[in-house]
């Protein structure tokens, strides 16, 4: 998860895809805990798109359902 936080960063400034960050003090060998990040979920963007009345067919909405 750091390397796409990263790649996001250090390629797009200002990227609309935000990935939570690892607690590093907190992660055993079985259990991964990451920041709670308020937002919309990546696999239901498509559906958020529709609803607020954008076109579900175009080319963001697409790819979120992808």
């Amino acid at each position: 998860m750091e390397k796409i936080r990263h790649f996001l960063y250090e390629n797009n400034k200002k990227s609309p895809l935000m990935v939570p960050r690892v607690m590093q003090n907190m992660v055993t060998r079985r259990v991964l805990v990451v920041e709670y990040i308020h937002g919309i979920p990546i696999l239901k963007l498509g559906d958020e798109i529709a609803k607020r009345g954008m076109n579900p067919g175009g080319k963001i909405a697409t790819a979120a359902k992808q």
